[in-house]
């Protein structure tokens, strides 16, 4: 990437990826850069500043748009939302959340953004926010975590892993919500617990699980479920450990961006590939060399 970053966020919109904020060099500080990256020319173009430094966020993709969700700005919780237009390269302000939430997770599950987990007041309660309405609604949420991912995928929501709240530093569990009932039910764990790590699924339905932090250590772990069967299957690790990555999906490719090769605040501007080649997985990763275009959509 264009600039070295940890506890950043993407997200996916008309097959180019959109990667903002996090902790950056020199001294772990909050970044308000965002950038988008084009995989078929593999080339960055900068774009409009996020509208403040923030790490511990979510970026998401819904209505056309690119949404900024809660993070962390200095030593508080943010309950802010902003949204980017592509084509007038800016950012416009959205109805704050009823709470304010850092190092959750988001996704966008039946057209609405759905805040789960992290740091911040009623962590047990689900934020969801329609774009069509403009309104926060709440919900119960999975098990109470932090530094957890989440995935919604071919009509399914899933939480995935994070820490804290009795769990220790890093937890195997895999929650998917039934929306009918309003619940979440607890799936197959993961075979190697993760906190701090990201996820997105490709093209073929699968989800993939990459990086994390605990114990001590930096994880370069990388596994991937199947949810049609719900099995997980430990795949080829990243080529160096990582957390607070910011993951992404295009296509059939799963990528990894950034994140802190040491435990604690440490950053990278590495973005590895991984293309999957079939079910016994034998693609391997490599490392993306992106030249860097000029500035605007």
């Amino acid at each position: 990437m264009p600039v070295p970053l940890t506890a950043s966020s993407a997200a996916v919109l008309n097959d180019a990826v959109y990667v903002g904020g996090g902790m950056t060099t020199p001294n772990g500080g909050p970044s308000d850069w965002f950038g988008r990256y084009d995989p078929e020319t593999d080339t960055w173009n900068r774009l409009a500043d996020l509208p403040d430094p923030i790490h511990h966020h979510s970026l998401v993709s819904a209505s056309g748009k690119i949404w900024l969700v809660g993070g962390i700005r200095g030593s508080g919780v943010s309950n802010q939302v902003s949204s980017y237009s592509p084509t007038e390269n800016d950012w416009r302000p959205e109805p704050d959340m009823p709470l304010g939430r850092g190092a959750h997770a988001a996704a966008v599950f039946e057209d609405q953004i759905y805040v789960i987990g992290g740091l911040g007041d009623d962590p047990e309660s689900m934020l969801i926010y329609d774009p069509s309405t403009s309104g926060w609604a709440t919900a119960p949420g999975p098990r109470r975590r932090e530094h957890l991912t989440a995935v919604a995928v071919n009509g399914r929501l899933f939480a995935i892993g994070g820490r804290g709240y009795g769990l220790g530093v890093r937890s195997r569990v895999v929650e998917e919500y039934q929306p009918a009932v309003r619940a979440w039910v607890r799936t197959s764990d993961l075979p190697i617990p993760c906190a701090g790590c990201a996820a997105a699924a490709t093209s073929d339905g699968q989800i993939h699980v990459a990086g994390g932090e605990g114990d001590g250590e930096t994880w370069a772990s990388h596994q991937v479920y199947d949810p049609r069967v719900a099995e997980w299957t430990e795949a080829a690790p990243l080529p160096s450990a990582r957390h607070g990555i910011a993951a992404a999906a295009v296509g059939s490719s799963f990528f990894a961006m950034g994140g802190g090769p040491q435990p604690g605040v440490s950053v990278s501007a590495t973005v590895y590939r991984w293309a999957d080649i079939g079910r016994e997985r034998r693609s391997s990763w490599n490392v993306v060399a992106a030249g860097v275009a000029g500035v605007g959509p």
